[in-house]
């Protein structure tokens, strides 16, 4: 992404994104951005809008503007572990996508690429040492980095939207909000097909579609090159069908959806949640070794981080 590059502030050394925002081009992205970032919304835990740390005015280029937003990283950098894992995933993006049609903000591109996580919390020793655009490279892109990491059932990450470019934001809460389809980074919205291209359409209905569909493709059926799509998540395949119906009126808005998700959470045991993500290759025929291997190393992970526990306790 062109517009996007990292700096370190010099308060604290802490390494930061800034976006080039041309009022032009996105007339109502800063705006969104500081809207959500405001005091009352921003203390809000079902805030899952990327923070606006400051918005700086480039002198000699009116209409141009950088915001400064906290140096995050792709939800999926590093693979989930658990169902445990994979279920706060869905429940931080579930609630942060209510939070902003409760405020009556559709955001119209939350694909899975504009869904990233803090890893302040889950890398919080390494924030200072990665390049924004190859995640591998320091910021002097002098050297290679490992990166180091915790699990996230060990230090579980926050997730946020980000890119508001092409959002809308209404005045009112009761329908009908329409606007005229802007293509975002998932082509295959069912309205958006043929003639519905040029029609005006509900923003609320498909981001209920985009966020279903990135489960759906990330998680549930097809596996891209470094996504998975496991086979232990069946319990969402109802939920989610609903979500990406072709007929938008047939969807549940987001608040039916936290309520579905909340019912369907309440039916799983503790075990369930312990218990290890399975990729779907695992259950190909010739897998079988692999899969034992990956239970065992599980097993063994799980059984340290309990020892671990015990030990803290006793401390």
């Amino acid at each position: 992404r062109g517009h996007l590059m990292h700096s370190t502030r010099k308060s604290d050394g802490i390494t930061v994104a800034l976006k080039l925002v041309y009022e032009s081009k996105h007339p109502h992205e800063v705006q969104i951005a500081r809207f959500f970032s405001d005091k009352n919304l921003a203390s809000d835990p079902r805030n899952h809008c990327v923070p606006i740390l400051d918005a700086l005015s480039v002198s000699g280029y009116e209409g141009l503007e950088i915001l400064v937003m906290p140096f995050l990283r792709p939800f999926n950098y590093h693979r989930m572990v658990t169902v445990g894992e994979a279920i706060d995933f869905f429940q931080q993006t579930f609630e942060g996508l209510q939070f902003m049609h409760n405020n009556k903000v559709a955001h119209r591109d939350c694909a899975a690429a504009n869904i990233m996580m803090d890893p302040s919390s889950s890398e919080l020793q390494i924030l200072r040492d990665f390049n924004l655009t190859n995640q591998s490279l320091s910021p002097d892109v002098s050297r290679l980095r490992i990166p180091k990491h915790y699990t996230r059932t060990k230090q579980p990450p926050k997730y946020y939207f980000i890119d508001f470019g092409i959002s809308a934001k209404f005045e009112t809460q009761e329908p009908p909000h329409l606007v005229i389809p802007v293509l975002g980074l998932d082509r295959t919205v069912p309205e958006f097909q043929g003639e519905g291209s040029t029609l005006t359409q509900d923003p609320f209905p498909t981001d209920v579609y985009y966020l279903g569909n990135m489960i759906r493709q990330h998680f549930l059926y097809v596996s891209f090159f470094k996504f998975r799509a496991y086979a232990n998540l069946e319990f969402m395949c109802t939920l989610v069908a609903s979500m990406v119906h072709d007929d938008p009126r047939m969807r549940p808005n987001m608040d039916e959806v936290v309520v579905r998700f909340d019912t369907i959470l309440n039916s799983l045991h503790n075990s369930d949640l312990r218990a290890r993500l399975v990729g779907r290759q695992e259950l190909q025929p010739g897998s079988a070794f692999k899969r034992w291997r990956n239970d065992l190393y599980h097993f063994l992970l799980t059984l340290r981080h309990n020892l671990a526990g015990r030990c803290q306790c006793v401390l």
